[in-house]
């Protein structure tokens, strides 16, 4: 941990010069020899992960990462590490999966957590939890036409977007910051939120429009006429759609592509199996296209924060009612704010001090933060909102907006100045 801690505030202080840091890192790991097997294996995947998370090549290919690091300069090992990145540019260039995989990578801004973070958010099999948000219909549509120019943010003025993963409802605030968004960063403590995170981000950006983004969450066909989709067809639509072994296996494959492998286990694992693809023709999905209150609990599960009934709790997109997905203008421009704006994952206990570099976010511009309902539940801050609010301004010291729902009736979204 020690040489990975190291290796993160080298590379914060030589962010000129990515490279360096890295093939220190890579002869100091050749030196500890930490495990009994399969060094040279493990640097070699870590090198090609360092390569595309700090932005300097698509990977590299190394006819020896073995022996030759514990006796070659410095100077010479990164050599041949350049001379590898050009092997490897030389063979995308040449077609086939490999030159599409490139070219995917590269398209679009990639994601770029501290080394250790990327160790840590380990996703686990079978973990209930929702996928789509449970912030109220009021408190999405509210985050969707939210007007910066009333707190002082104009178009033109960049500004950093920090958003809690949980169900993905900071996305419906990307076109009212579009224009102004210098990078965005979703965060969680909980690591298999945050592999959401990326998923979602994964999906929409390979998803031309709101049909083909349902066709891959939940491998159905079932999405061409969105207007059938209300809280009251919805479930008979779903149910009468079979699961689409095609549509699975080829959003699957444009995955790995796309994403880190958190994302692609998730969807794997968890959102096949329990958005798609289901047990029996009985199961509730953990998330429902559209919504409203009220709906049998039985037969639809339960949405709001409600302690009795956390068993049953599912998610929403509001489809066709609010947010990003109310119509296919905003959904558009969420995914072009995610095509042309750097995103970055982090893991961050709001308890803890942290920094605008620990969230891969500059700290001289301003910050939109958004946190649902996460500073009004001990179960997440224990200082609740005073304490926290201490830290943004610590953390961004050219202030900002920090910005909450409730996450269940009644609905409320308030605009605090950090």
């Amino acid at each position: 941990t020690h040489v990975i801690h190291k290796y993160n505030k080298e590379q914060a202080a030589e962010r000129s010069d990515p490279m360096g840091p890295l093939v220190t890192l890579m002869r100091r790991l050749a030196f500890l020899h930490p495990l009994s097997d399969g060094n040279g294996r493990s640097r070699l995947l870590l090198l090609q992960l360092e390569l595309r998370r700090k932005g300097i090549a698509g990977g590299t290919v190394r006819y020896n990462n073995n022996k030759d690091v514990y006796f070659e300069s410095a100077e010479s090992f990164r050599r041949k590490v350049e001379e590898g990145i050009a092997a490897y540019k030389r063979a995308a260039e040449g077609g086939g999966m490999l030159a599409e995989c490139v070219r995917r990578q590269w398209s679009c801004s990639g994601t770029s957590p501290s080394l250790l973070q990327t160790s840590a958010a380990v996703v686990k099999d079978g973990v209930a939890t929702y996928f789509g948000t449970t912030d109220t219909e009021v408190e999405n549509e509210a985050m969707s036409t939210f007007d910066p120019k009333q707190h002082k943010l104009h178009r033109g003025k960049s500004v950093s977007l920090c958003s809690v993963a949980g169900g993905m409802s900071g996305l419906s605030l990307l076109p009212p910051l579009s224009g102004m968004l210098s990078s965005i960063a979703f965060f969680d403590s909980n690591a298999q939120e945050l592999a959401k995170a990326e998923l979602w981000v994964a999906l929409i950006r390979m998803s031309p429009s709101r049909n083909k983004f349902l066709e891959r969450l939940y491998s159905k066909k079932a999405f061409d006429d969105l207007a059938k989709f209300t809280p009251q067809s919805m479930a008979e639509l779903l149910k009468n759609a079979p699961f689409d072994k095609r549509i699975f296996n080829e959003t699957e494959t444009e995955l790995y592509c796309e994403s880190t492998g958190l994302a692609v286990k998730l969807y794997q694992q968890d959102v096949a199996r329990h958005v798609g693809q289901r047990s029996n023709n009985t199961d509730r999905p953990r998330m429902w296209p559209s919504w409203q209150e009220h709906l049998p609990e039985h037969k639809y599960g339960h949405v709001y924060e409600n302690a009795s009934k956390l068993h049953g709790k599912v998610g929403t997109l509001w489809l066709n009612q609010a947010g990003y997905m109310k119509n296919e203008h905003r959904y558009q421009h969420v995914r072009h704010v995610l095509l042309s704006t750097p995103v970055n994952f982090r893991v961050l206990d709001l308890n803890e001090e942290f920094t605008a570099q620990d969230m891969g976010m500059p700290d001289d511009v301003p910050v939109v933060m958004f946190t649902s309902d996460t500073l009004k539940l001990s179960k997440w801050v224990a200082d609740l909102e005073h304490g926290a609010l201490r830290r943004f301004q610590e953390a961004f010291p050219r202030g900002g907006l920090l910005l909450q729902t409730q996450a269940h009736p009644p609905s409320h979204f308030s605009v605090t100045t950090i």
